[in-house]
């Protein structure tokens, strides 16, 4: 009995495609979801723009939360990394002068940056897919009529080109801040 009611609310608590169409707007998604939607582990494929944009593209599907956790990423992360390695080549004299330092400083936080970019295309849509997820489990809870529901889920999902420039503009004066 206990089973049964499990997989039923396991199924009930699972969005249906036309909510999961509606949360989105355009784009193919739903098909890059499939997969993970029958098999938990599955790859939900990589996501070019999310690579090429990184938190830009989470302030566009206004995922804002992870926007701000990659920009933080972005920043924190090759700049520990440069500091780190400019005390630890310091303090060993790796380096013949200050400029190979800087040089391979420069090296390490682009490959820094570059990782970072590969991981965010890489969890992306899988990212993408959970926010939708909770968000049309959130709205359902509020037990609006169909049509209020599925309002209120387009209203929730879709994108904000406003937050693309918001997140394009703080990757620029990041970059220029960095270099």
């Amino acid at each position: 009995m206990e089973a049964e009611q499990t997989i039923e609310s396991q199924i009930k608590s699972t969005p249906s495609n036309d909510e999961l169409q509606a949360f989105v707007g355009a784009g193919n998604y739903l098909s890059k979801w499939q997969k993970m939607r029958l098999d938990k582990f599955a790859l939900a494929g990589f996501n070019f723009w999310a690579f090429l944009f990184v938190h830009s593209y989470y302030f566009y599907r206004k995922m804002y939360t992870w926007g701000f956790i990659f920009i933080a990423v972005s920043l924190l992360l090759p700049l520990g990394a440069v500091f780190l390695f400019g005390y630890i080549g310091a303090k060993f004299h790796l380096f013949s002068s200050i400029e190979q330092l800087k040089q391979q400083a420069i090296i390490l936080s682009l490959a820094i940056s570059l990782l970072i970019m590969l991981t965010s295309g890489m969890l992306a849509n899988r990212i993408y897919y959970s926010y939708a997820t909770f968000s049309i489990r959130t709205i359902s809870k509020l037990k609006l009529s169909c049509e209020n529901n599925m309002l209120a889920i387009k209203g929730k999902g879709g994108v904000n080109m406003a937050g693309f420039f918001m997140g394009l503009a703080i990757t620029i004066v990041s970059r220029t801040f960095l270099n």
